[in-house]
């Protein structure tokens, strides 16, 4: 036998009981739709009064954002605005959240020609067409999926009037998050808007999951493992696939470093190796060899360890049926399912926790059922692609973290 096929014993640690063409099914007859909140618990427009449009117009704390609307011109819906018959709630920054969010901004002037080209897209995503209260967004884990006023396929030959890009607000007791921004006032009112002021200027995604799995040098072993899991598949069977859709799925991501991946498989070669007499420093000589790039899943040696099915498993145990920005993790460690649930119901899933420093994440974790430890997760909340945490895409949130998740 090749000694190389000898590692099987360690690396089946890992080794998952999923089907391919099962767990497809299973994804994509879940697709999570926009969430219904019930009736407005609290009514208080009288469609008389100061309308959204109104107040951004008129209120010198929005003087920056109103200068935005301005500068989307015919792209911003200031008509629905302005018509108090129609129900809204606005996420909108004040003029001190703007600069907060990036000193250069100036004034407003500056801010809106500094953001032109995003203009109408960032109006158009701060407004959802629910009436959202603080008191009827839900603290269940990990927060509420809106509809925006952000139609994605707008001017494209593939317009579709019913998409549109998704927002995340979420509590905490008495705080509240937009995405993984802080809310810093809620329930302020228009006639017909609810108006919640976030801590920084919030901003749309534009690009998929895969756009930074498939171009980030450090997340080169965690591409060549969906690839390795994608053999054999096609279309949206394809997990390359699936996080390159623009919009429809909501996924999180647990993308582990290159050297996550050498450090986990070169452990564990050099196990099956030493277990069958070849001596330490050559067992780790050869591991290393092994282990020293992405090609480890397409080796041909290997493949009857690194199957698609074993290593598709491996992909899924790091994925999260709904995306979670790092403020929706629990103070307190606690189990979530992973996309392997969708086939393995019984499976523990991944213990997710958060330290927080006021409404703000300074440290989070997630571990898996055979981790010793938790991985860490590198929080860099910087827009992609320079940061590391909370990386927010049209279908998903993304985390880099120092170890390979392993699920049994």
């Amino acid at each position: 036998m090749n000694q190389l096929q000898l590692m099987q014993t360690a690396i089946n640690k890992t080794k998952m009981l999923l089907g391919a063409a099962a767990f497809v099914a299973a994804f994509t007859s879940c697709n999570k739709q926009f969430e219904d909140i019930g009736p407005d618990i609290n009514p208080s427009f009288t469609n008389t009064g100061s309308t959204l449009n109104d107040v951004i117009n008129n209120d010198t704390t929005y003087s920056y954002f109103k200068a935005l609307v301005a500068k989307a011109g015919a792209a911003a819906p200031t008509a629905a605005f302005s018509n108090p018959s129609l129900r809204f709630t606005a996420f909108l920054p004040t003029n001190a959240a703007i600069r907060k969010s990036n000193p250069a901004f100036s004034s407003a002037t500056n801010f809106a020609n500094a953001l032109a080209g995003s203009a109408a897209s960032i109006v158009n995503y701060l407004i959802t067409p629910q009436v959202l209260r603080f008191d009827s967004i839900p603290s269940t884990f990990p927060n509420l999926v809106a509809p925006t006023l952000l139609n994605p396929t707008a001017g494209t030959s593939a317009f579709n009037p019913l998409v549109s890009l998704s927002i995340f607000p979420s509590k905490r007791g008495t705080q509240g998050w937009v995405n993984n921004v802080p809310l810093t006032t809620v329930n302020g009112s228009a006639a017909n808007a609810i108006i919640h002021n976030t801590d920084l200027l919030v901003t749309p995604p534009s690009t998929t999951l895969w756009s930074r799995i498939s171009t980030d040098a450090d997340m080169a072993y965690f591409k060549a493992a969906v690839q390795r899991g994608d053999s054999g598949s096609v279309g949206t069977a394809r997990f390359d696939s699936l996080l390159n859709l623009p919009v429809g799925p909501n996924f999180t991501v647990f993308v582990p470093t290159n050297a996550a991946f050498q450090a986990v498989l070169t452990a564990q070669i050099t196990q099956a190796l030493v277990a069958q007499g070849v001596p330490l420093a050559t067992a780790q000589a050869q591991a290393a060899a092994l282990a020293s790039s992405p090609t480890v899943f397409s080796n041909p040696a290997l493949s009857s360890v690194l199957t698609p099915t074993n290593v598709k498993g491996l992909v899924v145990y790091h994925m999260l049926g709904a995306g979670a920005f790092t403020v929706n993790f629990p103070p307190t460690p606690t189990s979530v399912p992973t996309l392997l649930n969708t086939v393995v119901p019984t499976h523990p899933g991944v213990k997710l926790g958060a330290t927080f420093s006021g409404p703000v994440v300074t440290a989070a974790t997630v571990q898996g059922v055979a981790n010793a430890t938790p991985a860490t997760i590198l929080i860099n909340p910087t827009p992609n692609p320079g940061g590391t945490s909370d990386q927010f895409f049209t279908n998903g949130v993304l985390h880099k973290i120092n170890q390979v998740l392993l699920p049994q």
